[in-house]
């Protein structure tokens, strides 16, 4: 039966914790492009549907040129 190699042992531990750290860096990256696309519909939410009702009336108004 062989012995382990510590040298192994250690770059495994070592490949572990760097890919756990990426992991947790990805997930952080994710959560702060969530939060900055979605700040303005959580500080200022009539700001954020007064801005998509202008959009909806604009595409209402199109369809409805569309269709003269």
């Amino acid at each position: 039966m062989s012995t382990p190699d510590t040298a192994s042992r250690t770059s495994h531990t070592l490949l572990r914790t760097v890919s756990i750290a990426l992991a947790i860096g990805v997930l952080v990256v994710c959560a702060l492009m969530w939060w900055w696309v979605t700040a303005p519909d959580i500080y200022d939410p009539v700001a954020a549907a007064s801005s998509r009702g202008a959009s909806y009336a604009q595409a209402l108004a199109a369809v409805a040129q569309a269709l003269t």
